[in-house]
């Protein structure tokens, strides 16, 4: 394993490991490739660094070159939930710097009934695991290292275990540093988007706040238009958050196509004044700083003017004739007197209705004059 060091009692091995850490840390590489280099030494087939919150959940989840859409498969296997996944459950609850491998969390009966093993862990061919809870970081997130094993590797040996648990205090420092100072760019971001753009806020996994301007707090706070529930940032009146859910996967799924900003128009729950919201992908860092934010949404509630159909265009993206059917059915026409209003033909307004059903997320008349009302 290499020869000993009498400085930390780290062999050199295990201190070129930790440089690689450092290096990320510092953005002289990648953490992808320190995760890789950590597998390769220890026999894994992924290693993974993790930061867990209480109330965010899962906010740091880097993975070394593991697969295309590992993570989006994770998350959907519950992964980041410990009450579905041993493995969660100790990294949050087991010894600091101590490796633990499945047989030390989980019996042989439980591997073979829950999900994740059969599923998630079967498929990936990862059946064996260490994990090292790396303590807190400054905001109180519980860290941890994961090394994920195939099955022909088996589980790891006391050799391999030990390495582990002698860079861990290392790695911690350096995990806590950069999750540090990743906070601190994040504020800065969000306070620098909220004087370009307006109230912001930078969205984690799974729509978590990984941090927000001090409007933005006020309009959660308020709950006219955003909320959060569950530790969720959702819409506040019912039936808007399927497309707030669309737009943030739209801006974050993997594969996803490089895309700019994705709008989504948000009724108030009280009022009637709407509110957009624009969503704008966020690079991951793949080196550097930590980071939660995936997305940056920003909160946009245009005045009234004396142009419904200006604003009916921006909040839906739809065309002038559209929004004028749009502004007709609102006031209560049905599709012959809007024909014959507009000189055109039923069939070419039904067309225009729906074009409004796909646009607004609406699949009944009556909710897409609900939709379009505020905005009138």
């Amino acid at each position: 394993m290499g020869t000993p060091d009498r400085g930390n009692g780290m062999t050199q091995d295990a201190q070129a490991l930790v440089e690689h850490f450092r290096q990320a840390a510092m953005g002289m590489t990648s953490w992808a490739c320190s995760l890789e280099t950590l597998a390769r030494a220890t026999g894994g087939a992924a290693a993974q660094i993790a930061a867990i919150d209480p109330q965010r959940g899962l906010f740091v989840n880097l993975l070394s070159d593991f697969g295309r859409y590992v993570e989006e498969d994770y998350l959907r296997a519950g992964g980041p939930d410990p009450a579905h996944n041993p493995r969660t459950r100790a990294a949050i609850r087991g010894p600091a710097f101590r490796c633990q491998t499945d047989r030390d969390f989980s019996t042989d009966a439980m591997r073979a009934r829950l999900p994740i093993y059969t599923g998630l862990f079967a498929e990936y061919d990862i059946p064996h695991s260490c994990i090292v809870p790396l303590g807190h970081a400054a905001d109180g997130a519980q860290m941890a290292m994961a090394l994920l094993r195939p099955a022909r590797s088996g589980e790891a040996d006391m050799d391999e275990r030990r390495l582990l648990e002698t860079i861990a205090p290392a790695i911690a420092a350096t995990m806590g540093a950069s999750l540090t100072l990743g906070t601190a760019l994040d504020a800065s971001l969000v306070r620098t988007a909220e004087h370009l753009s307006g109230p912001a806020i930078l969205l984690g996994f799974d729509r978590k706040i990984a941090s927000l301007s001090p409007a933005a707090e006020a309009i959660l706070q308020s709950a006219t238009h955003l909320t959060i529930r569950h530790g969720r940032v959702v819409a506040a009146a019912s039936g808007s958050d399927p497309a707030l859910e669309d737009a943030f996967r739209a801006v974050t799924s993997p594969g996803r196509p490089m895309t700019g900003r994705v709008s989504v128009a948000l009724r108030p729950v009280r009022g009637r004044q709407p509110a957009i919201v624009d969503l704008v992908p966020l690079a991951i860092r793949i080196e550097g700083p930590l980071s939660a934010a995936r997305a940056v949404l920003t909160i946009r509630t245009p005045q009234r003017s004396g142009d419904p159909i200006m604003l009916l265009r921006a909040a839906y993206g739809l065309t002038p004739a559209e929004a004028a059917v749009a502004l007709m059915l609102a006031d209560g026409h049905d599709i012959a007197t809007v024909a014959r209003h507009r000189g055109a033909a039923a069939g070419t307004v039904r067309n225009q209705v729906k074009a409004l059903f796909e646009k607004t997320g609406t699949n009944r008349q009556t909710e897409l004059v609900l939709a379009i009302r505020p905005f009138c």
